[in-house]
């Protein structure tokens, strides 16, 4: 199979997963809202959470995806549950579009830029801590999750990928 098929193959499976993980963590976050919202909702058992969901129909917009049903095993799940599996999940992804990234620069040739791929996750990953924990309110939230998600594309692996296209070759008393 040539390069350049593998390369669009490593960034559509980039691509689905990416998409995947996102309504993953938006039926999450939209069901974690509704249990801080609805102390109600919060403390009934799991067949009573279910039916709040039936009377209630709680939808939740954002861009291109609706959310409109609940994950049954979430009805059963505890506030602090349902933060742990989002935080798990965010985790999960992360190293698992390092992973792919990897997989991305092998296919594109660059495997030996590895080192610029991680300080991009370095640097990424310093940010988002900034953002979760050092910055107030919804804005330090909001930047946590922008990097998340670039980290969670194909596009930390083609930056670095581009920066081996174009970086001049070594000059010949480099060698």
């Amino acid at each position: 199979m040539p390069r350049w098929m593998r390369a669009v193959a490593a960034v559509g499976l980039s691509l689905a997963i990416g998409y995947a993980l996102e309504g993953g963590k938006l039926h999450l976050n939209h069901y974690l809202h509704l249990l801080e919202a609805h102390p109600e909702f919060a403390a009934a058992d799991a067949p009573g959470r279910a039916a709040w969901w039936q009377v209630h129909d709680p939808v939740f917009r954002v861009q291109y995806f609706e959310v409109r049903e609940a994950w049954p095993p979430l009805h059963r799940w505890s506030v602090a549950q349902v933060v742990w599996a989002k935080w798990m999940l965010a985790a999960a992804a992360v190293v698992l579009f390092f992973v792919l990234d990897l997989l991305l620069l092998r296919v594109l040739g660059a495997q030996r830029l590895v080192h610029l791929l991680v300080a991009l996750y370095l640097c990424s990953g310093v940010c988002m801590g900034i953002g979760a924990f050092l910055v107030p309110g919804p804005s330090g939230y909001a930047l946590a999750r922008e990097f998340l998600g670039f980290l969670q594309s194909p596009l930390p692996s083609l930056f670095v990928a581009l920066v081996a296209r174009f970086r001049p070759p070594p000059a010949a008393s480099q060698l």
